[in-house]
């Protein structure tokens, strides 16, 4: 039976992924406030979520405690929230030269999480072998079947998508046809693929907000070999109309050095960590930067290491004022960014060669100098390295619970 060209299943669908979702947003909600925000009787939420209840999707929390000092007259609200151990969520992430795969709740809480190396040596096999093995030992060991796990989120970066099976089309698309077939060799889940910051843009959203800080949109920014970025608006991904939304990675904000993509001072190419290293290595020496030279015994690849380290702190001027022009070049993007999108918050996601320095000085210059000064403009993501195989299950937890409504 269909109601104006939806089924009556379709229907509920919608019904219950606008709940799931509101729950996601907002935190505990009582029936008649879902009701009055989703647009539909409380009648019908209240059949809806008590049938959710019933399937141990959500729970009732408790009552709605007053604000302030006041003294509600009549019933209180109850509360309702999403069950976190309904299902489960898995993520996988491959990305510069390491496996991180493990399992979290419906809301982020991690069960079990594990790091494997991928060795110089190792082929496509190798990795599979070792993918196989981390999903067996969490499925065995949490006592999984498939059905009590949502899904698998899968994000593999660049350097691994000719070994791996993932192709781009001539229109930029990924085609994750090939490693899906290989995976589903030995994976009894469903699979969402994307990249590892769409991931962490849907994480920031699904895992680390809470309900006194509604983050709507945000702006997401990667820090690593490659300059990248997503969009979130209104705590869902927005890629624009052809997928490649204000297209951040080469719009210009500097004369030089010349991008890939043939034109001059591109984003992707000044805040490369490639000009980064460049930069201090044209002003590294026992004259310019005695400090550096002297804990690095003059070898550069010294210098990588310990700028890796979360504790350094850069001494020498030239070394700060490397760090600072880099700074100032990211403020400089984000403050067009404000102007552009005006983001609840431009959100800092990163590894590798002192980004610990870089964003603890973008992060209180821009609260200093920005058009936003004062306010919590830009932040670093909740998600750490450590933990990025949440972003990956993200993805998966988003595809096949909150917008299959549950089901």
């Amino acid at each position: 039976m269909a109601t104006n060209g939806i089924s009556k299943l379709d229907l509920k669908r919608q019904n219950r992924m606008q709940i799931l979702k509101l729950l996601r947003n907002e935190g505990p909600t009582s029936r008649i406030d879902i009701a009055r925000k989703i647009g539909i009787t409380k009648a019908a939420v209240t059949i809806i979520t008590n049938e959710m209840i019933e399937q141990g999707i959500i729970y009732e929390k408790g009552k709605q405690l007053p604000k302030g000092n006041k003294i509600p007259r009549g019933r209180k609200k109850i509360l309702l929230d999403v069950n976190p151990t309904y299902k489960m969520g898995m993520g996988l992430v491959i990305d510069n030269g390491l496996i991180y795969f493990g399992l979290c709740t419906l809301k982020g809480d991690i069960i079990e999480k594990h790091t494997k190396v991928i060795g110089p040596e190792d082929n496509a096999e190798d990795i599979f072998a070792a993918v196989e093995k981390l999903y067996q030992d969490i499925m065995y060991k949490n006592d999984l079947k498939p059905s009590l796990v949502a899904g698998l989120g899968v994000s593999v970066s660049k350097d691994y998508y000719s070994m791996l099976k993932v192709s781009v089309g001539p229109d930029g698309e990924v085609d994750y046809n090939g490693l899906q077939e290989r995976l589903s060799m030995f994976v009894g889940v469903s699979m969402a693929f994307g990249s590892l910051i769409d991931g962490v843009a849907t994480a920031e959203a699904d895992y680390t907000q809470n309900s006194d800080e509604q983050l709507k949109n945000v702006l997401v920014i990667r820090y690593a070999k490659e300059f990248d970025c997503a969009i979130s608006i209104g705590q869902e991904l927005y890629h624009g109309s052809h997928g490649n939304v204000l297209d951040i990675a080469h719009y210009r904000i500097d004369s030089e050095p010349e991008c890939q993509c043939g034109k001059n001072g591109c984003v992707s190419a000044v805040l490369s960590q490639e000009r980064f290293l460049n930069r201090i290595k044209e002003v590294y020496s026992p004259e310019k930067t005695p400090i550096l030279w002297e804990q690095t015994s003059g070898l550069f690849q010294k210098v990588i290491d310990l700028f890796r380290q979360p504790e350094y702190i850069p001494q020498d001027m030239p070394v700060l004022e490397v760090f600072r022009d880099t700074g100032d070049a990211y403020l400089s993007l984000f403050h067009d960014m404000v102007l552009f999108f005006d983001p609840d918050r431009i959100i800092l996601f990163g590894e590798g060669e002192a980004f610990e320095y870089l964003a603890e000085y973008i992060i209180k210059t821009a609260q200093e100098k920005s058009i936003y000064a004062g306010k919590k403009l830009v932040a670093r993501s909740g998600i750490s390295l450590q933990n990025v195989f949440l972003a990956a299950a993200s993805l998966a937890t988003r595809e096949f619970f909150i917008n299959k409504g549950g089901f």
